[in-house]
């Protein structure tokens, strides 16, 4: 596997989603780690939140905090029998709900968090907020400590085919803006 060369500025964007702040905060009370280690300690400290196995699917982060979603053979099997015709959100629910019952998962709508993208885009939080909406009542969005990723390649690949021909499907991990 090819070793990614990872900026400083990418390691601390990395540190960020772990903790929530630069690693070199002037409102820290001890002097920082130098940034290799506070980004190692970074790593491990969202993998240990983040990754699981499902049933179906397993989620794993690569060194830039992207979520890495394969099928099991099961969820290969369960895609296959879908057909092409499957629709989107409704497979995604079904290949992941036993970790969104039990984990701080959630498919996201992009209306939800402010995206301006298509419907068939899966967008997949962690941590995210219950919103009070008049109109459509509750939904799930954003706030600073909530994680967001999404498929970039969403309009030229069918992810469900990357996934039924054993291959990772990678969910960016977007950078945090929470709506108001």
């Amino acid at each position: 596997m090819q070793k990614t060369i990872l900026t400083e500025k990418q390691q601390r964007q990395v540190y960020v989603l772990a903790f929530g702040q630069e690693f070199d905060s002037k409102e820290r009370k001890q002097q920082p780690l130098p940034l290799s280690i506070a980004y190692k300690t970074a790593v491990q400290e969202l993998r240990t939140r983040l990754e699981v196995n499902g049933r179906y699917l397993s989620f794993k982060l690569d060194d830039l905090a992207n979520l890495v979603v394969t099928a099991t053979p099961e969820g290969i099997e369960l895609i296959n029998d879908l057909g092409p015709d499957r629709p989107n959100y409704n497979i995604w629910w079904e290949l992941s709900e036993d970790i969104i019952c039990n984990s701080a998962y959630s498919w996201l709508r992009p209306e939800h968090i402010g995206a301006l993208i298509s419907d068939s885009c899966p967008i997949l939080g962690f941590d995210t907020v219950e919103h009070e909406n008049d109109r459509f009542g509750t939904y799930e969005g954003i706030d600073t400590r909530s994680i967001v990723w999404y498929f970039q390649a969403y309009a030229i690949l069918d992810e469900f085919e990357v996934l039924a021909a054993g291959d990772p499907v990678i969910l960016t991990v977007c950078e945090n803006e929470p709506v108001k």
